[in-house]
């Protein structure tokens, strides 16, 4: 197993929805893309987002 990662969904009103992503990296094979994440992981958790919407909302 590689990384574990986890979204909770939070009710925040009718339209709006809190997303908090954690994830347990301890069983990692490298830790390389911890230091080197500001540069990609705005990127994607943009795509997660839309991914969970899709799957949300169907």
């Amino acid at each position: 197993m590689h990384n574990v990662w986890r979204y909770e969904l939070v009710s925040i009103s009718d339209h709006k929805t809190l997303v908090i992503e954690s994830w347990d990296g301890t069983t990692a094979r490298s830790k390389w893309w911890v230091s080197d994440s500001g540069k990609w992981v705005p990127k994607a958790m943009a795509k997660t987002l839309v991914k969970l919407k899709e799957i949300v909302e169907k």
